[in-house]
């Protein structure tokens, strides 16, 4: 998939979340780690965009962002940056296509994000077909990237 898109050696994981003790929280923070950044982020300019950011949660309980999550969507879209919501790599997978050929469609800057995203691409099976990965029943998926 890198080679159709040599831009994806530039997306990296922001590892943000996660429990942590104390000390290892405080020492973050002195680092910089500020709360609700996205997960994923790929520093590409695309359709008027600086760069995409996605923001992981979980599938099984297809929790929603919090509200420190969306106040930073929000700040990150006033800057120009495209921030999207997936609940399963497939997701992340069609969003970060869309988003790279230029199909991903505009964000309500004024709306933040909730629920399944609706990125204007096809369902997750789309993903499947660009990477060429099958699921396989009861088999957790593996990331194409």
């Amino acid at each position: 998939m890198t080679r159709q898109y040599p831009e994806l050696r530039l997306l990296h994981a922001i590892p943000n979340g996660g429990p942590r003790d104390k000390a290892t929280a405080g020492k973050l923070r002195a680092e910089g780690v500020l709360p609700g950044i996205p997960d994923l982020h790929l520093p590409v300019a695309r359709g008027g965009s600086h760069s995409l950011y996605i923001e992981m949660k979980n599938p099984e309980t297809r929790s929603q962002p919090s509200i420190t999550q969306r106040d930073m969507h929000e700040a990150l879209r006033a800057e120009g940056h495209d921030v999207r919501v997936a609940w399963t790599w497939q997701e992340a997978a069609e969003i970060i296509v869309a988003y790279l050929s230029g199909t991903m469609g505009i964000v309500d800057t004024a709306m933040p994000l909730h629920g399944p995203v609706d990125h204007g691409h096809q369902a997750a099976a789309t993903a499947e077909k660009i990477d060429g990965t099958v699921l396989k029943p009861g088999g957790s998926p593996k990331s194409p990237f």
